[in-house]
C-alpha cells in the first residue's frame, strides 16, 4: 500500500542494479531490489549501510525527507537476522546430528546380535566355589530347594538383560529457542505499517523470516495470536509494546537478546507523548541481569549434557560447537537512529521530560535543548556505542562525524526538489475561501501536468479538521468543485489520532487511489509517511501539494509536513496559507531553519476577482448548512439522551417539553420521528440555493473565458430548478 522512493515496480520487470555492487550487498536483497525498480543507492544508503552492516556500528543517520532512510536501515537489519537465523538453524542442526550420533551408538550397544565372546573375568573372592559343581538357590522363607544352578556352563558378558531401546529419530531445530532478532521502534501506526511493507518486500526471496507489526488501535487478541507466531523481526510503536511486555508476553520476553534495535524518526519519539514508554522499553531492554545472561544457562546446560555423554573421538566436535553457541549468545546489540531533522533543534525547545507547561522559555533556561544536548540524550537512551557513526546529510558538513563532536552539525534543509511559497490570507476565516479556490482552480492552474493533483492539507488540532472536513463535505455533495471546470475529487479524506485505525487505512488508501484526491489530517500524518499511489513509479506519483492551512508550531513540523512531497526525485510544492497575525509564528521558523530570506516567495497562480467573489458567495453557503445541520445533530443526540434518560429513571415529562407523557405510545413515536425529519429539512432551502449557485456561477466562468475551460471539464448534469424541487423534495 505505501511506497517509498519508488518501492514499487507495477509493472513487474526486472532492472539493472549496478549501483548497489560497492555495497556488497547478499544476492536475495540484490534480486528484491532488482524487483522493485531501484537501480542506484541514495547517498544516505550509501553512506549508512557499509558501516552497519559490514561493520556493526552503531549509526546515528540523518537526510532530507524522501532520501531513503527506509532502506538506509532496513537492509542492514534484515541481512544481520538471516545471517543469525540461519546460524542458529545451522547450530540445532550440528546439535541434532551429535545427538543422533549418540542415540545411534547406544542403540548399537543394546541391539548387538553376535556376542562380544569374551568370559567375564571371576574375582579373586569367588574362587571359594571353584571346587562346587552346583549351586543350590534356596527359599528366604521356607529354606526349601527353588533352584539348582550349574557352576560349568559358561557365563558370558552378553547374557546379562540390556533394556530395549528404540532406534533414534532425527530431531528437528528446537523452537522454542525462536526469539526476536531485530525491533524497529515509530511514531506512529501508518509509519510501522509501511516500513513493514518496506522489508517484506526486501525479503521477498527469504520465505522464513517472519515480520510482523505490532500497534495501538488493533484488536488485542488478534495481535497476540501475531506474536505467537514467534515473528523474528518485530515493528512497532513504544506504547502497544510496552503493555505485552508488561503483561509478559513470552515471545517478547525474548527482546532481552535482540541483536538489532532501530529507532525510526528518533526525535519525534523523545518527545512528551512517547518519552515514558520508550524510556521504559530502553530500560527494560539495558538490565543487566537479563542483558549479559540471557541465553547462557541454558547452553551451558546443553554443553554439560553433551560432555557426559559423547565419547573422546567426538570432544572436538563439542568444543567447537560450545565457543561458537557461546559468541552467539553473548549478545551484542546494533542500535540504528534515523531522522530527518535528528541534528536538528528549532529555538525554544526544551530537554525531552521538561514540558512547556511546568518550565518557562526563558533565555538561560537549564532546560532548553542544544545539539549537543540532543545527542546526548539519543546516546544515553539508546545505549549507543562510544564509536557510533553520525552520518548527516541534512547540513552542510562532514557525512560522517563522532558522537563527541556534535557542534559542527548545522541547518536541517528540505529536498532540492522542493518548491516553497506562500498565499496571503486577509483573516484566519477567508482561509476556507482560498482554500477552496486552490482545489477547484489553483492546483490545477499551478502545472501543466494533470496526471496528479494530490494535495495533503496539514492542520495543527483534530478540532480544526473535523470543522474543515464538514464545510468541504457539504462541497463535495453540492458538487462545488466541478464549478471551475476541472476534474474533481471523489472524497474528502480525514486522518488524525482519535479515529480509529480501520478508518485511517480507508482514508489513506482512498487517497492514494485518487488522483486528485485530497487529505486532511493532523501532524499525525506529518513523518514518515510516502502516500505515492501503489500503481505508479512515475516522477508524478506521490503527492504534488502539501498545503499548511496553519502555521506549524515547530520548525521540525514544517521540514517534516513538506517532506510528505518532493521525494524521490519528484517535484513537489509547499503552500503556506499565512494570516497577519501568524506572521511573526512564520519568522521564528524561518529563524530556526536559518534562512537569508525571512520570506516566502508568494504563490505565483492568484484568484481572479470573478474567481473569489464565486468561491466566497459558496463557501459561505456551505458553512451556513454544516453549522446548522451541526446543530440539529447536537440538539436530537441531547433530545435522545434526555428522554431515555427520563424513561429509565421512570419520571414523566411535561407537555411542554414537545414529548408525551406516554413513552410506549405508537402514535407518539411516529409524531417524534417526523418531528425530527422535519428539523434536519431546515438545511433543505440552503442546499437548493447552492445548487442553483453552482450552475448559475459555472455559466458565468464560461462565458467569461470563452469556453476554453471545456478540454480540462469534467461532465456534469445541467439540472433545471424542477428537477432540483424534486431531487429536494420540496414538491
Amino acid at each position: 500500500m505505501y511506497d517509498n522512493c519508488g518501492f514499487s515496480n507495477s509493472q513487474g520487470c526486472r532492472v539493472e542494479v549496478m549501483g548497489w555492487d560497492s555495497l556488497n550487498l547478499p544476492d536475495y536483497i540484490v534480486k528484491a531490489l532488482s524487483d522493485c525498480g531501484l537501480e542506484n543507492p541514495t547517498p544516505i544508503q550509501t553512506a549508512a549501510i557499509p558501516p552497519a552492516l559490514h561493520g556493526f556500528s552503531d549509526v546515528l543517520g540523518s537526510a532530507p525527507t524522501g532520501s531513503g532512510k527506509t532502506l538506509a536501515f532496513g537492509i542492514p537489519l534484515v541481512s544481520k537476522v538471516f545471517s543469525l537465523k540461519t546460524l542458529q538453524s545451522q547450530t540445532c542442526e550440528e546439535e541434532s546430528k551429535i545427538n543422533s550420533v549418540i542415540d545411534q551408538q547406544k542403540y548399537e550397544v543394546a541391539s548387538c546380535v553376535k556376542p562380544c565372546g569374551k568370559k567375564k573375568k571371576r574375582k579373586k573372592e569367588t574362587d571359594i566355589y571353584s571346587g562346587l559343581d552346583v549351586i543350590e538357590e534356596l527359599d528366604v522363607n521356607t529354606g526349601e530347594i527353588r533352584a539348582v544352578h550349574s557352576l560349568g556352563d559358561p557365563v558370558t558378558e552378553d547374557s546379562e538383560t540390556l533394556p530395549i531401546i528404540e532406534p533414534p529419530v532425527c530431531l528437528k531445530p528446537n523452537l522454542n529457542r525462536n526469539r526476536v532478532y531485530g525491533l524497529v521502534l515509530v511514531p506512529t501506526r501508518e509509519l510501522a505499517i509501511q516500513v513493514t511493507q518496506h522489508l517484506r518486500a526486501l525479503m521477498k526471496y527469504v520465505d522464513y523470516i517472519r515480520i510482523e507489526t505490532i500497534v495501538g488501535g488493533i484488536s488485542v487478541d488478534k495481535q497476540l495470536r501475531l506474536l505467537r507466531r514467534c515473528p523474528d523481526i518485530l515493528v512497532a510503536t513504544p506504547g502497544r509494546l510496552w503493555h505485552f511486555i508488561q503483561q509478559g508476553e513470552p515471545h517478547l520476553l525474548t527482546l532481552h537478546s535482540v541483536n538489532v534495535v532501530v529507532v525510526d524518526e528518533a526525535d519525534r519519539m523523545i518527545e512528551a507523548n512517547h518519552f515514558d514508554d520508550l524510556r521504559a522499553i530502553f530500560n527494560w531492554l539495558h538490565s543487566s541481569s537479563s542483558f549479559n545472561n540471557e541465553g547462557k544457562e541454558e547452553e551451558q546446560e546443553d554443553t554439560t549434557h553433551l560432555k557426559k555423554t559423547l565419547n573422546l573421538k567426538r570432544k572436538h566436535k563439542l568444543i567447537e560447537m560450545s565457543d561458537h553457541s557461546t559468541d552467539m549468545n553473548r549478545v551484542q546489540r546494533q542500535t540504528l537512529i534515523f531522522s530527518a531533522t535528528l541534528t536538528f533543534v528549532h529555538s525554544g525547545a526544551l530537554k525531552p521530560g521538561t514540558g512547556s507547561k511546568n518550565h518557562k522559555l526563558l533565555p538561560n533556561n537549564k532546560n532548553t535543548m542544544t545539539k549537543k544536548i540532543k545527542l546526548a540524550v539519543l546516546r544515553e537512551m539508546f545505549g549507543l556505542k562510544k564509536s557510533a557513526k553520525v552520518i548527516d546529510l541534512s547540513s552542510n558538513h562532514s557525512t560522517d562525524q563522532s558522537v563527541s563532536n556534535p557542534g559542527l552539525i548545522c541547518k536541517s534543509t528540505c529536498p532540492d526538489t522542493l518548491s516553497e511559497c506562500r498565499l496571503l490570507c486577509p483573516s484566519q476565516e477567508s482561509k476556507d475561501i482560498r482554500l477552496f479556490w486552490f482545489i477547484a482552480f489553483g492546483r490545477h492552474l499551478g502545472s501543466s501536468e494533470y496526471s496528479n493533483r494530490r494535495c495533503l492539507i496539514f492542520l495543527n488540532s483534530k478540532s480544526g479538521v473535523r470543522r474543515l472536513a464538514g464545510v468541504l463535505r457539504q462541497l463535495l455533495s453540492s458538487d462545488a468543485f466541478s464549478v471551475s471546470g476541472y476534474p474533481s475529487l471523489q472524497y474528502v479524506n480525514v486522518l488524525h489520532a482519535d479515529m480509529v485505525q480501520k478508518q485511517r487505512l480507508r482514508a489513506l488508501e482512498r487517497f492514494q487511489a485518487d488522483p486528485n484526491g485530497i487529505l486532511l489530517a493532523s501532524d499525525v500524518a506529518a513523518r514518515g509517511l510516502d502516500l505515492a499511489s501503489s500503481d505508479s513509479i512515475v516522477e508524478t506519483n506521490g503527492v504534488s501539494w502539501v498545503i499548511h492551512f496553519d502555521v506549524p508550531r515547530t520548525a521540525e513540523l514544517y521540514i517534516h509536513r513538506s517532506g510528505r512531497t518532493a521525494r524521490a526525485n519528484r517535484q513537489g510544492t509547499s503552500l503556506l496559507f499565512i494570516s497577519p497575525n501568524e506572521i511573526t509564528f512564520w519568522r521564528r521558523i524561518a529563524v530556526s531553519l536559518q534562512r537569508t530570506n525571512m520570506e516566502l516567495d508568494d504563490f505565483t497562480i492568484q484568484p481572479t476577482t470573478i474567481q473569489l467573489t464565486i468561491s466566497e458567495q459558496i463557501v459561505k453557503l456551505a458553512k451556513q448548512i454544516d453549522i446548522q445541520e451541526h446543530r440539529n445533530s447536537r440538539k436530537l443526540a441531547n433530545d435522545n439522551w434526555f428522554t431515555k434518560a427520563a424513561k429509565d429513571a421512570n419520571i414523566l415529562l411535561d407537555d411542554d417539553d414537545d414529548y408525551n407523557n406516554k413513552f410506549d405510545d405508537d402514535e407518539n413515536i411516529s409524531r417524534k420521528r417526523n418531528s425530527s425529519k422535519k428539523k434536519l429539512d431546515i438545511t433543505k432551502p440552503l442546499k437548493l440555493e447552492l445548487r442553483q449557485l453552482i450552475i448559475v456561477s459555472r455559466g458565468k466562468l464560461l462565458k467569461l473565458t470563452g469556453g476554453q475551460m471545456k478540454c480540462y471539464q469534467r461532465p456534469i448534469q445541467t439540472l433545471s430548478k424542477v428537477k432540483l424541487l424534486k431531487e429536494f423534495g420540496t414538491i
